[in-house]
């Protein structure tokens, strides 16, 4: 098993200290399924965070699972996260948008949705080429 993850802040922030997220996952040598991917991904979240956890499946069909996450102290939302998992032969590729901005209108939850909908894959030669290219730690990127 493998990952790489790019997570990008805007001006000023810190991956630690952020009002808006977007983290970029690649994992290889996967035989989970996307659900089963989701799922321990959750798990992990909820170990460490010491509020609620709450998770809905927005979308899943073939190869494509979107879900929305929500973090609540008590019936205040703290972070909301939309996720967008693909699965291309034996690796998953994930695209997250997350905020800490309040409230989150439907209308903004709907464009998160169209702009995650819109993003795919590199063709397979890509892939193989940014696969062999990309180092093997987990990369944090930060915007300037």
């Amino acid at each position: 098993d493998g990952m790489h993850i790019l997570q990008f802040v805007p001006p000023g922030q810190t991956t630690y200290n952020w009002t808006e997220l977007i983290t970029s996952t690649h994992s290889y040598n996967i035989t989970a399924s996307l659900k089963e991917a989701m799922e321990k991904g959750l798990d992990s979240i909820k170990k460490e965070c010491p509020y609620e956890v709450h998770h809905e499946i927005i979308e899943e069909k073939p190869g494509e699972l979107i879900y929305k996450l929500q973090i609540l102290n008590g019936s205040q939302l703290i972070e909301l996260s939309i996720t967008r998992y693909i699965r291309w032969r034996d690796e998953i590729w994930s695209i997250t948008y997350a905020t800490k901005e309040y409230p989150v209108t439907s209308e903004e939850i709907y464009n998160i949705l169209t702009y995650l909908k819109s993003i795919s894959i590199a063709a397979a030669e890509d892939v193989e080429r940014l696969r062999k290219e990309m180092p093997k730690e987990a990369v944090i990127h930060e915007l300037e």
